[in-house]
């Protein structure tokens, strides 16, 4: 049934988008319990960020262009 895979597949991927950002706070929370700054959260947060943008934006570009 294609409704069936369909609900699955969704309550797969909201599942693993929480269970992924439940521990990414995790690490977040036990970086700043360790260094005992915010400094050190928040950068390993920006970092993260601009790795995925990075990803993002040359992903798009070779979509763009047409290579595979």
């Amino acid at each position: 049934n294609a409704v069936g895979s369909e609900h699955r597949a969704r309550a797969l991927a909201i599942g693993g988008s929480v269970l992924t950002t439940a521990i990414g706070g995790l690490v977040f929370a036990l970086l700043r319990i360790g260094s005992g700054s915010l400094l050190a959260p928040m950068g390993l947060h920006w970092a993260t960020n601009g790795w995925g943008y990075l990803f993002a934006r040359r992903v798009a570009n070779k979509q763009a262009s047409g290579d595979k």
